[in-house]
C-alpha cells in the first residue's frame, strides 16, 4: 500500500487509561495519519509511553508503549467532541486564540503532506 504518512510530536500530561482491573498513567508523545491509496483506509495512531505501571498483575503488565488506532472519521469525531469539551467554558475572547491555533495547526499539516520524501 502506498500513501501518506504524517506524523506530529505529542506533548501531553499525564492520561489515565483504566479497565475494571487496573490502570495506567501515560503521556502521549506521538501523533500519525496514514492515508492510503483508497481514502476509506486513513487511520489515526497515538503513542503513549507508559509512567506508572501498576504492580498488580494485568494483561498490561510491563507495558511501556501503547497505541491506540482510529479510524479517521472517529478521529475527527472524537476530536471535535474533545474540543468542545475542552473549550466549553471558554471566554469569548479565548475562542479566536483557539480558532487561529486551529487554522496554523491545519495549515502546518497540508504542507507537511505536500513535502517530497
Amino acid at each position: 500500500m502506498t500513501g501518506q504518512y504524517l506524523t506530529r510530536q505529542l506533548d501531553t500530561d499525564d492520561i489515565t487509561i483504566s479497565s475494571h482491573l487496573s490502570s495506567l498513567k501515560v503521556l502521549g508523545n506521538k501523533i500519525s495519519k496514514l492515508e492510503g491509496e483508497d481514502k476509506d483506509s486513513t487511520s489515526v495512531h497515538l503513542n503513549f509511553t507508559v509512567k506508572e505501571r501498576q504492580d498488580e498483575p494485568c494483561i498490561l503488565t510491563g507495558a511501556e508503549e501503547l497505541e491506540l488506532i482510529i479510524d479517521s472519521k472517529d478521529a475527527f469525531e472524537l476530536g471535535l467532541v474533545l474540543t468542545a469539551m475542552g473549550m466549553k467554558n471558554c471566554k469569548a475572547s479565548e475562542l479566536s486564540t483557539v480558532e487561529v491555533r486551529l487554522y496554523n495547526l491545519i495549515a502546518e499539516l497540508n504542507q507537511i503532506g505536500r513535502e517530497p520524501r
